[in-house]
């Protein structure tokens, strides 16, 4: 009875080790041009994205009942002007350029109505060479939403 035991935790802790999620996320790109590679660890999703033109979207789509503990998403740009996320209850728009703290607004209303921001999110931004590296904000995984739409543009080329 005690090597059973002992195999059933040795078969949790393999799980846990691999990733509990598998491949918890799917992705969805809008431009058959840009390139994803997704990569899982323990409790993290990595979403890496080379945007030929600089300037596109994604769909990530939950697989699983839940969203791992942490999701990051890398951009490989030169530099990044405009990012934008919606989980379909709330959305937000940043930059390289903008503050930590971001405003959020409820899905529907625009930052250009009267009506001020819902609040805030802490959205973290790493510039790592070309790549930018975007911490998605524990709110926008609060209570398992299907999906999260993200869109992105490249600094202005002209």
């Amino acid at each position: 009875m005690r090597h059973v035991a002992i195999v059933v935790l040795m078969v949790a802790v393999a799980g846990c080790a691999t990733g509990q999620h598998g491949q918890a996320v799917r992705t969805e790109l809008k431009k058959t041009e840009d390139s994803v590679a997704v990569t899982t660890t323990r409790d993290t999703i990595v979403v890496s994205v080379t945007s030929k033109s600089g300037i596109g979207g994604a769909t990530l789509v939950r697989s699983g009942e839940t969203w791992p503990t942490s999701i990051r998403i890398r951009l490989k740009l030169n530099n990044l002007e405009s990012f934008g996320m919606s989980n379909g209850n709330i959305r937000f728009n940043t930059s390289i350029k903008s503050p930590r703290r971001t405003p959020y607004w409820k899905v529907g209303t625009t930052e250009k109505q009267a009506a001020p921001p819902a609040g805030t999110l802490e959205v973290l931004i790493r510039q790592a060479d070309e790549w930018f590296e975007i911490s998605v904000p524990s709110e926008m995984i609060e209570g398992s939403p299907e999906k999260i739409d993200c869109a992105w543009i490249n600094e202005y080329r002209g």
